[in-house]
């Protein structure tokens, strides 16, 4: 099976300069990064205990997606990266809860890809305010989960940041930290 892999790699590379001078910069970046993401895709369908491969293979075929899109829509492609980059998180975390730790990458990756989709949206909102209450609130679940996995700890970034979300919404204070 170790032989699977230089396969794939070289009928990729084939594909590619067969069709470089025809086909659009995109759809050649969006091509080499599937390719990358494939073979971990597999290695997951083909163990679903090896977990870890979706994170390399969501992320590839996400900012494959990405790549393809980015002459289409290029205001959001900022938000869709760390989407994309959050969402094998959230599916590790879905797929079994003591991977807890997953959560805490996702809600934070999420709260970050709010601040260029509320730009672009143009939703009169503070940007910093945002990110901090959804860190908060990341940090918050995982604290709810304490009885179960050891997220006692967590309490204390989900005060803090819920702390900084407070003074980046207070009306009319721009504080420098925050921003």
């Amino acid at each position: 099976q170790w032989a699977l892999i230089p396969t794939w790699v070289m009928a990729v590379l084939t594909l590619i300069v067969t069709v470089v001078d025809r086909v659009p910069g995109e759809v050649i970046g969006g091509l080499v990064l599937f390719s990358i993401g494939l073979p971990f895709l597999v290695v997951y369908l083909v163990n679903r205990s090896r977990w870890w491969s979706l994170i390399p293979a969501l992320i590839m075929i996400v900012l494959g997606a990405v790549t393809l899109l980015s002459s289409q829509a290029p205001e959001y492609m900022g938000a869709l990266v760390l989407f994309g980059i959050a969402l094998p998180f959230f599916v590790i975390y879905i797929q079994s809860a003591k991977h807890w730790w997953a959560l805490m990458t996702a809600g934070i990756l999420t709260s970050l890809a709010l601040i260029p989709l509320i730009t672009v949206i143009e939703v009169a909102a503070e940007q910093g305010g945002v990110m901090f209450l959804g860190i908060a609130i990341t940090f918050l679940v995982l604290w709810l989960r304490r009885a179960s996995h050891p997220t006692d700890w967590a309490v204390y970034p989900a005060v803090v940041a819920g702390l900084a979300a407070l003074i980046a919404f207070k009306p009319g204070s721009r504080a420098e930290i925050v921003d």
